[in-house]
């Protein structure tokens, strides 16, 4: 499961769990201190299997990883910062150049 920070249209700060999925789920920081999970339907959810059982689940699974990562029980892991869960997060590639850059010539043998 990858945990990604990503920044809403609103300047919002979320860190995914899951994202494109039937469920999808992330993390924002709450006002009170700590964070908190959110666990919602998702754009590829199916109204018949979709249940508030299997949201649950995956919300459980969720916290699960999160407790591994942070070294903590799952019922602790809403009570800890949101920069904590931001430092746990996966990085994510970084490209330089697309795939018609100029990286893809200097690659390029000399001829002789």
């Amino acid at each position: 499961m990858l945990f990604t920070a990503e920044t809403t249209d609103d300047g919002d700060v979320r860190v995914y769990a899951t994202q494109q999925a039937s469920v999808v789920t992330f993390f924002t920081e709450d006002p009170q201190g700590g964070s908190t999970l959110h666990a919602e339907p998702g754009e590829f959810a199916c109204r018949w299997s979709t249940t508030q059982t299997k949201i649950d689940a995956v919300r459980l699974a969720v916290l699960d990883e999160a407790a591994r990562r942070l070294g903590c029980y799952p019922d602790q892991v809403e009570l800890h910062e949101f920069e904590a869960l931001m430092r746990v997060c996966d990085p994510l590639p970084r490209y330089r150049t697309t795939w018609s850059g100029a990286r893809a010539k200097s690659l390029r043998r000399p001829v002789r």
